[in-house]
């Protein structure tokens, strides 16, 4: 879908959303928001300028990276010509080690920005918003995604897996088209300037997106799914682990079905719910109901648990088909769930 939803409370979505996850304290709102805002939007303001060229649309590495590894490798070059003692072959010794990680690390990060925008291409690729021509808007829209999902990745040792883009291009295009006044004044106040506007909150979606990404990812250990070395059945908060745990609902509230797909049709439950755990089940639904299911993890104090049993219920939910179905019947059902 391409539109925002119908429900009268979307102006308070973006901002409930914040409060939810825990961007905003719930207390004291007059006093506490601004600082708050402001101090977070400051540091992810220098982690852009630390780490990215964003002089276009499309963010680069920080020039400052290369050219300090390029002075480097320049320096070490030049002190080959000189007559080395046994302090400069130590010193150059160093300098090479010090060239080499720096040298690893920034093809890491290549490889981490190219697997980045290879996804962020394909986000909501039939969503006006991300695909608007005029002021190439879609293409600074992505643009953005790529921007948050880089630093993230950068500040959480190059983590980042398919998915994640879809979760954080929701978020975003929630908080972009978020129209809310900003309570920054109480109502004594005479001074309205902040709270009359209506873009005080879209014009810092970026800003405040990843924020609510990386609070999310730190919300009953979500980030666990998307860490390998954590992908273990024995680990309960790892992918394998979570996915084990919605075979066990699915066997508890609906063994007949359980007995179907698992034991007689050998159909692997991480062939449907990998997809499911790592994009919060937002390729499964219209844009408008995935947001709305959203409401209501957000809402949960157990986001996990909640999730869990929402997916256990969608398969339960379409049972008549499944139990009808063959093996590849009913993998394309859950694979394409209807």
């Amino acid at each position: 879908s391409s539109s925002s939803t119908d429900d009268p409370n979307d102006h308070l979505r973006g901002v409930m959303w914040r409060l939810l996850l825990g961007q905003l304290p719930t207390t004291d709102i007059y006093n506490t928001w601004s600082t708050t805002l402001t101090t977070q939007r400051n540091l992810y303001q220098e982690l852009i300028s630390t780490y990215l060229n964003c002089s276009n649309d499309t963010p680069t590495f920080n020039n400052n990276i290369s050219e300090k590894y390029q002075n480097q490798t320049q320096t070490q070059q030049q002190q080959q010509h000189s007559t080395r003692t046994s302090i400069q072959t130590n010193q150059q010794d160093q300098e090479q080690e010090l060239n080499d990680k720096l040298f690893n690390q920034f093809i890491r990060d290549a490889k981490t920005l190219m697997e980045i925008r290879k996804d962020v291409v394909r986000t909501h690729p039939t969503l006006q918003f991300y695909t608007e021509p005029k002021d190439n808007l879609g293409i600074r829209r992505h643009a953005a995604i790529e921007r948050i999902l880089f630093i993230w990745a950068k500040l959480n040792g190059n983590l980042y897996v398919q998915g994640m883009n879809e979760i954080v291009g929701t978020m975003y295009y929630v908080l972009a088209n978020d129209k809310s006044k900003y309570p920054m004044n109480n109502s004594n106040s005479n001074n309205n300037n902040t709270s009359s506007s209506d873009d005080y909150w879209s014009i810092y979606a970026e800003y405040d997106t990843y924020y609510l990404f990386h609070n999310l990812m730190l919300v009953d250990d979500i980030r666990d799914v998307y860490h390998q070395d954590l992908d273990h059945e024995s680990n309960p908060t790892g992918l394998h682990g979570r996915i084990s745990n919605i075979e066990l609902l699915i066997k508890k509230h609906d063994p007949i079905l359980y007995k179907h797909l698992i034991q007689n049709l050998n159909i692997d439950t991480s062939f449907y719910t990998i997809r499911w755990l790592t994009t919060l089940l937002s390729r499964e639904f219209l844009l408008n109901d995935t947001i709305r299911l959203w409401d209501s993890m957000f809402s949960s104090t157990n986001k996990e648990n909640f999730l869990r049993y929402f997916c256990a219920t969608m398969v339960i939910h379409i049972r008549s088909k499944l139990l009808c179905g063959d093996f590849g019947t009913c993998l394309k059902l859950l694979q394409n769930y209807p």
